[in-house]
C-alpha cells in the first residue's frame, strides 16, 4: 500500500545529525532525496554511498537509510536485505531490529517474524504494540483459508499496473462501483515526490448488457464535469442509502516543510452529474489535522471517518459524528473508543447495513501482516462494541489489507483492496463470495433408566442475544434438530411435564468461532421420579426433632427445586437413624423427625398436606453392615473400591453444618480379613446411616426405588434449572481482580462509600458538583434517574448544549431536550474522564457509572476494604513528535464430624428456625 503523504519527521531528524558528522556530496544528495520525500532516488544513491565510504559508522548509517527508504517506497524484499546487513555490524540497532520483524511478517515468514520479534523485545521489553504484532504472527500459524467461508479472487475489470483501491458500491442495483486509483490518463498530471506514480483520482466501473448477459465497462476516471477528481488527491468515498449525497476524501497541495492535510467534501448529485461542495464543517474548524476515508451508516445519521486529531488513542482513529436535523449540520467528532481503535493506527471504516456491524482495517490489533480487516457490533450502551473480530484468510493477508464494501442486494458479496503477493506491492481490488455458514444442532432425548427414547420430550433453547426462545418436540425416536444464529451463546434443556419426568440440567452451546457449516450435539437422559430417590442433608441435634436452620435452608431448596417445580408429584420424606440404642427408640425418633420435616414445609412453603407423607424408618435401611442391636456389635464393616467413602461434615462455630461431602479412605485406614478389605464403623459410617431420603409418586403411582440404595448428600437440587448460573459465571469471570505483578504505580485510588446498601464513588462532575455514583464494572448503564437529571438541568450544572439527539423527557414540569447528555469532565481520584454519555432512565435509583465510564480502565483494577484501585489502560507517557501519514491510503510503520453419644447426632446447636414467609 503505497504511502504517498508519510513523511518520518524522526528520521530527517536522524538524518540531519548524521549529515552534521561529515558527509560525503553523495550522502548529501541523498540525504536532501530522503527529506524532499523521493524515497527510491534516495534508496538508491544512499545504497552506494555506503560501498564507497572506508567510515565504518557511516557506512552502517547509509546502509540503515537506505533501508528505510525501500521500506517506505514498498520495497520490502531490499528493505530487508539492508536491514540484516546493518545487524550484522550493529545486532542491537532496535530500530531496525523492529523494522525487521515487521517487514518478515508482511512477507509472510511467520516463524522468521517470531523470532525476530523475540529478539527485539529482548531489547525493549515494555514495547506492547511489538507484542501485539507478534501475537499476530502466532494466529497466523493457527489460522488456515481451509476454515474459511470466504472466495477470494482478484477483480481484473478494476485493476491495473498503478495502485487501484478503495472500492464502493455506487448503486441500488450493483451495478455501479467507484474506485480510487493513481493510473495514467485521470485528471492528475503530476507524480508523487516519493514513487514517481501519479496522483490519485476517482474511478468508475458500470455494468452495461441485457438483464443475464450484463458485463462491466472500462474504467472510467470522474472527470471535471463531474467535478469529482481534481488535480490534488482525491480519495476514499461513501454515499448516502439513496446515492445522491457522496462524501469524499481530498487532499490539498503540500506547503513547503509542512505534510499535506486532507478533508471530507460533500457533493450532491443533480441529473447525471456531481457537484463538489464544501468541506464539512469539523474539517474546516480543524485544519492542522487529517480527515478521511468517511463512511455513512445505513440511516445517513452517523458519518465514520478515520483522523489523527487530538484526543485519539494512537495515530489514526476512527471517529464518529451524528446529524442533527434540527441544525442541519454535524455535530463534534466523537472517538469510538478502545474497542476499536488502539496505540496503533485505524483506517477505512464502513458500516454493513445487512449485519449491522462496523469493518475498518487497523495495524494496532494482532494481524497477518500490515492491516488487517476487522468488525464489531455497537452495542446497546452507548460507546461500546461487541468483541472485534479479525476476518482472517483469505480476506485478510501478510499485506495490507483494507476498504471493505458489500453489495447492496446481496450480504454475501463484496470488494476489497489488498497489496498481497504483488512483487511491487501494488495495491488491486478483490472480490469476495461468502459461503453462508449453517449450524444445526441435534440430540436425542432417553430415559436415563431405560435408555428408551422419549418420544414428544420438550426441548427449549434460549440465547443470549435477545429474549426469544425456541420450544421443540421431540419425534417418534426422541431426536430433535434445531438451526442455530452464528457468534451466540445458547442454553438448552429438556423437560417432559407430561410424563412427569424431571427437566435435565441446563446444557451450554456457542456457535462462536464457528466458520464452516456444523452439526453441534446435545444429547439428554431424563429421571423418572418414580424409579429415584434423593438423600437430604438434614441434621438434628441429640435426641431432638425440631428443624434447625441449617436443615431448614436444605428444605427451603427442596421446595422451591421440586415441590413447587412439580406440583404434581408426590414426596415421602423418610428419616433414618444408625444402629446406635433401641429399635423402637430409632423409629419414635426417626417418625418424629420426619413429621418435622413435613410440617415446616406445609407451614413455609404451604404445601398441600397431601402431597407429603413422613415416614420413620429408624434403623431399618442401613446402609451398610454396621450392626450394633444389644450385644451384636460389628466393628468392621466391607469396603468397596469407588463405592464405599467418608461422609465428613463440616460445621460453624455454633455447629451448624455448612457443608456436607464425601472423601476416600486412606489405603492404611483399610484393613484385610481373609484378604478381604474392611473399613471401621466409626463415626463416618454411622453418619451415613443418619440420613432424610426422598422417594416420589404420583396419581396412583408408587415409588419403583429402594430406599436405602447409593447415597449421595449432595444431590439436592433434582431438576433444579438456575438460567442465570452461566450468566453469573461469566459476571464473576470477567470481574475485576487484583492480580500478581501489576503495575499500579498510575492507578487511580477511588474511596468507596455506600448509598442505599450500594458501595459508591465520588466523583466531581464539571468541577462543580461532588457526586456519590454506584458503579458496575461491567454494568450495561451509564445513567442517571429522572429526578436527578432534572435537578441538574434546573441548577444548570447541564444545559441543552449537553443534550445529545434522543427523545424528549419530561420529569412533572421539567422538560429535559432529551434522554441522553454529555458530560464533559468528570473527575475521580484525580483522574479526568472527558466526554462520558450519560442515559436518562428510570432503571437505576441513583446515578451510576457502567461499562462506557470503565471502559478507559483495565479490567485488572480492583477494590480493597477502603478503595476502588483503577488502572488506567494508558499508561503516562513522554510526548513524542506526532508521525505524520497518508490519510488518503495508510500505511503502518511499523467436611469431619466428632464422635457422638447413642443416635450419633450432632451436639444442641440452635433454637429452632423461625417459619419462613413463602418466597
Amino acid at each position: 500500500m503505497r504511502t504517498k503523504y508519510s513523511s518520518l519527521f524522526t528520521l530527517v531528524l536522524i538524518a540531519i545529525a548524521f549529515y552534521a558528522t561529515g558527509c560525503k556530496p553523495k550522502y548529501e544528495e541523498a540525504d536532501k532525496l530522503f527529506k524532499q520525500g523521493y524515497y527510491r532516488q534516495s534508496a538508491i544513491i544512499f545504497e552506494e554511498f555506503s560501498k564507497s565510504t572506508k567510515d565504518k559508522k557511516l557506512k552502517s548509517e547509509a546502509i540503515f537509510f537506505a533501508a528505510e527508504a525501500y521500506r517506505l517506497s514498498d520495497e520490502y524484499d531490499k528493505a530487508l536485505r539492508l536491514y540484516e546487513k546493518v545487524l550484522k555490524t550493529d545486532p542491537k540497532n532496535t530500530k531496525a531490529l523492529l523494522m525487521r520483524a515487521n517487514l518478515l511478517k508482511k512477507v509472510e515468514k511467520y516463524r522468521e517474524a517470531l523470532d525476530a520479534y523475540d529478539i527485539y523485545l529482548a531489547e525493549v521489553p515494555g514495547d506492547t504494540l511489538a507484542d501485539v504484532r507478534k501475537q499476530g504472527c502466532e494466529l497466523a500459524l493457527q489460522w488456515t483459508e481451509d476454515s474459511s467461508q470466504f472466495e477470494v479472487e482478484k477483480f481484473k475489470p478494476a485493476n491495473s499496473k498503478a495502485n487501484d483501491w478503495a472500492p464502493m458500491i455506487a448503486g441500488k442495483k450493483d451495478d455501479v462501483l467507484f474506485f480510487v486509483s493513481d493510473r495514467e490518463g485521470g485528471n492528475s498530471k503530476r507524480l508523487y515526490e516519493g514513487t514517481m506514480e501519479t496522483w490519485t483520482d476517482v474511478w468508475s466501473l458500470e455494468k452495461t448488457g441485457k438483464k443475464g448477459k450484463e458485463k462491466w465497462g472500462p474504467p472510467l476516471y470522474k472527470d471535471k464535469t463531474d467535478k469529482i477528481s481534481t488535480k490534488a488527491n482525491d480519495g476514499p468515498m461513501t454515499f448516502d442509502s439513496r446515492f445522491s449525497t457522496m462524501y469524499v476524501t481530498q487532499c490539498g497541495h503540500r506547503e513547503k516543510g509542512k505534510s499535506e492535510k486532507c478533508a471530507i467534501y460533500e457533493l450532491k448529485k443533480i441529473g447525471p452529474e456531481w457537484i463538489m461542495g464544501e468541506a464539512l464543517e469539523f474539517c474546516k474548524e480543524d485544519t492542522a489535522h487529517t480527515y478521511g476515508h468517511p463512511a455513512l451508516s445505513p440511516d445517513g445519521k452517523t458519518l465514520y471517518f478515520s483522523s489523527n486529531r487530538e484526543g485519539g488513542l494512537g495515530g489514526f482513529d476512527i471517529w464518529a459524528v451524528t446529524y442533527s436535523k434540527r441544525s442541519k449540520s454535524w455535530g463534534n467528532p466523537i472517538n469510538l473508543g478502545p474497542d476499536i481503535n488502539t496505540r496503533g493506527n485505524e483506517y477505512y471504516p464502513y458500516f454493513n447495513q445487512h449485519d449491522n456491524k462496523l469493518y475498518w482495517s487497523s495495524d494496532g490489533w494482532a494481524t497477518l501482516g500490515g492491516l488487517d480487516i476487522n468488525n464489531a457490533e455497537p452495542t446497546d450502551e452507548i460507546g461500546v462494541w461487541t468483541e472485534r473480530e479479525n476476518m482472517r484468510e483469505p480476506i485478510n493477508s501478510g499485506g495490507d489489507d483494507f476498504g471493505i464494501t458489500f453489495f447492496e442486494g446481496n450480504a454475501n458479496k463484496g470488494y476489497f483492496s489488498s497489496n498481497r503477493g504483488d512483487k511491487k506491492n501494488n495495491d488491486d481490488i478483490y472480490s469476495f463470495d461468502i459461503t453462508p455458514i449453517i449450524i444445526t444442532i441435534r440430540g436425542i432425548i432417553t430415559d436415563c433408566n431405560t435408555k428408551k427414547p422419549l418420544a414428544s420430550a420438550t426441548v427449549i433453547l434460549t440465547n443470549d442475544r435477545d429474549t426469544t426462545k425456541m420450544v421443540l418436540k421431540a419425534d417418534d425416536q426422541g431426536v430433535y434438530t434445531a438451526k442455530l444464529r452464528e457468534k451466540t451463546n445458547y442454553e438448552i434443556f429438556s423437560k417432559y411435564p407430561e410424563k412427569y419426568y424431571f427437566e435435565a440440567e441446563p446444557a451450554q452451546k456457542t456457535t462462536y468461532g464457528i466458520r464452516l457449516t456444523t452439526e453441534l450435539v446435545q444429547d439428554f437422559c431424563l429421571e423418572n421420579p418414580l424409579e429415584k430417590v434423593i438423600t437430604l442433608p438434614i441434621f438434628y441435634d441429640l435426641d431432638k426433632s425440631f428443624i434447625r436452620s441449617d436443615a431448614a435452608s436444605v428444605l427451603d431448596t427442596f421446595a422451591q427445586t421440586v415441590l413447587l417445580r412439580y406440583p404434581k408429584l408426590i414426596a415421602e420424606l423418610g428419616s433414618h437413624t444408625d444402629c446406635r440404642s433401641s429399635y423402637d427408640y430409632n423409629v419414635k425418633l426417626a417418625q418424629r423427625r420426619a413429621d418435622s420435616a413435613r410440617t415446616y414445609l406445609m407451614k413455609t412453603w404451604k404445601i398441600d398436606s397431601a402431597r407429603i407423607v413422613a415416614r420413620g424408618y429408624g434403623e431399618t435401611q442401613l446402609i451398610n453392615d454396621c450392626k450394633c442391636e444389644g450385644g451384636e456389635v460389628a466393628g468392621l464393616t466391607p469396603y468397596i473400591e469407588g463405592k464405599t467413602k467418608k461422609m465428613v461434615i463440616e460445621k460453624d462455630a455454633v455447629g451448624n453444618v455448612v457443608k456436607s461431602y464425601y472423601e476416600r479412605y486412606k489405603p492404611s485406614e483399610i484393613k484385610f480379613v481373609d484378604e478381604k478389605p474392611f473399613v471401621a464403623c466409626d463415626e463416618f459410617q454411622h453418619q451415613q446411616n443418619r440420613r432424610t431420603t426422598v422417594r416420589f409418586g404420583f396419581e396412583g403411582q408408587i415409588s419403583r426405588a429402594i430406599v436405602n440404595q447409593d447415597v449421595d448428600i449432595n444431590n439436592t437440587n433434582i431438576g433444579k434449572q438456575e438460567k442465570d448460573s452461566a450468566e453469573k459465571a461469566k459476571k464473576a469471570a470477567d470481574a475485576p481482580v487484583a492480580g500478581s505483578g501489576l503495575d499500579i504505580s498510575y492507578a487511580v485510588h477511588a474511596k468507596l462509600g455506600n448509598n442505599a446498601g450500594k458501595p459508591t464513588i465520588t466523583a466531581m462532575v464539571l468541577d462543580k458538583d461532588l457526586t456519590a455514583f454506584a458503579f458496575d464494572f461491567n454494568g450495561k448503564f451509564t445513567a442517571v434517574p429522572l429526578d436527578v437529571a432534572a435537578q441538574w438541568y434546573k441548577e444548570k450544572l447541564i444545559s441543552k448544549k449537553d443534550f445529545l439527539e434522543g427523545e424528549t423527557v419530561k420529569v412533572g414540569k421539567t422538560k429535559l431536550p432529551s434522554n441522553k447528555f454529555m458530560i464533559n469532565k468528570l473527575e475521580v481520584g484525580g483522574y479526568v474522564i472527558n466526554n462520558v454519555t450519560f442515559q436518562i432512565i428510570d432503571k437505576v435509583d441513583q446515578p451510576t457509572l457502567g461499562k462506557s465510564f470503565f471502559k478507559v480502565f483495565k479490567t485488572e483494577s480492583y477494590m480493597t476494604d477502603a478503595e476502588y484501585i483503577l488502572i488506567p489502560k494508558k499508561a503516562p507517557k513522554k510526548e513524542r513528535p506526532a508521525r505524520p501519514a497518508r490519510p488518503v491510503k495508510a500505511k503502518p510503520g511499523a467436611e469431619g464430624d466428632a464422635a457422638a453419644p447413642a443416635d450419633g447426632d450432632a451436639a444442641p446447636a440452635d433454637k429452632p428456625a423461625k417459619e419462613k414467609k413463602k418466597k
